[in-house]
């Protein structure tokens, strides 16, 4: 029943929204480009006919570093254009899962949502290997892609579709597997129920790890472990404590066979829409905001390791070689649905 009533709730609300998006995707911004390059509106001057409200959504807790960080790009958009911008963040899944945020933003509604590769691979098929098993080993590798030519592509092909990527350099952490029983090798999670992505990487992956992928929302997952739905998940230390996992599974295995990047995704149209130096200011403060982001995401994984060991959880170190060869057929299953080639330009970016 709580369930019905949250997924009525989302969809009202996201219908609201959409009968405001025509004002909003249409609010008369200027298509004067402004030669000063991306800095501060002067004060008490417009440059819009009409204020235009951005609507920020995303599924995780207030105490996740990407909600904080959402919440200072607001702000500094907010300043720099002298409140022209406005951008209300709306955490824990209230506009809706991250994809139908997402899908109401192709649309050409007033909103910004929160994404992973997985999420795009509709789009723009090769981005989904930037979240492939075991690809990188840390977040400086992994912004090697981010910053490769590769991304420049991926992005213009989202643009071609509607989307403006406004940042996709939001470090999201190395995914753990949480379980109610210890996991130190593949075989340990043969037949365990584990909650996926609806999306074949991510499910291919959990396969290839032992376990048997069960597509959730991000929401359902607190109650589909109480209930006994499914056995566990895997996601950021961040998350699984913010979430409060811990409080229905007892054990952490630190497979950290994922490390996952984010970005943040609004309508080509109104993005288009705006002043070139409003457009700046959107890619410069998303773009900070993600720099900042990674470091504190990077610095509080060992404080929240740490609160989870408090609160009784177990961590588990898994035999990493062994799920790391058990992964391995992922790359293989998935190259006939990249362009030919992909995984070896990947590592070449990695080798420079």
């Amino acid at each position: 029943m709580k369930k019905s009533v949250k997924r009525f709730v989302s969809t009202l609300l996201i219908a609201m929204l959409a009968v405001t998006a025509a004002g909003c995707g249409s609010n008369g911004a200027s298509n004067a480009s402004g030669d000063a390059g991306a800095q501060t509106a002067p004060a008490g001057e417009s440059k819009l006919k009409e204020k235009l409200v951005l609507r920020m959504g995303h599924v995780m807790t207030e105490t996740e570093p990407s909600h904080q960080a959402a919440l200072e790009f607001a702000k500094k958009v907010e300043e720099r254009t002298n409140g022209d911008i406005k951008v209300q963040v709306f955490p824990n899944s209230t506009l809706g899962s991250d994809p139908e945020v997402m899908e109401q933003a192709k649309l050409g509604n007033p909103m910004i949502a929160y994404t992973n590769p997985t999420y795009l691979v509709d789009m723009a098929k090769d981005l989904s290997i930037i979240g492939g098993p075991f690809l990188v080993n840390n977040w400086d590798e992994l912004k090697k892609i981010i910053d490769s030519d590769f991304m420049k592509e991926q992005e213009e092909i989202l643009k071609n579709n509607d989307l403006r990527v406004l940042a996709f350099n939001w470090y999201f952490g190395s995914r753990h597997v949480i379980t109610n029983k210890e996991i130190k090798t593949p075989e340990d999670l043969n037949g365990v129920k584990l909650r996926s992505q609806p999306n074949p990487l991510v499910e291919e992956t959990i396969k290839a790890m032992g376990a048997i992928p069960t597509p959730m929302a991000w929401a359902e997952v607190y109650p589909g472990i109480e209930q006994k739905v499914i056995e566990g998940a895997e996601a950021p230390f961040s998350t699984l404590y913010s979430s409060k996992l811990h409080e229905v599974a007892t054990s952490i295995s630190k497979t950290g066979h994922f490390s996952q990047v984010n970005g943040w995704v609004m309508s080509e149209k109104i993005f288009s829409s705006l002043p070139q130096e409003y457009q700046e200011i959107l890619l410069e403060e998303a773009k900070a905001a993600g720099e900042k982001m990674s470091q504190e995401t990077i610095k509080q994984s060992e404080e929240f390791e740490k609160k989870l060991i408090e609160e009784g959880v177990k961590i588990v170190e898994p035999d990493i070689e062994a799920f790391r060869e058990a992964t391995k057929v992922v790359y293989k299953n998935l190259e006939q649905s990249w362009t030919p080639g992909l995984y070896d330009r990947i590592q070449k970016i990695l080798e420079q």
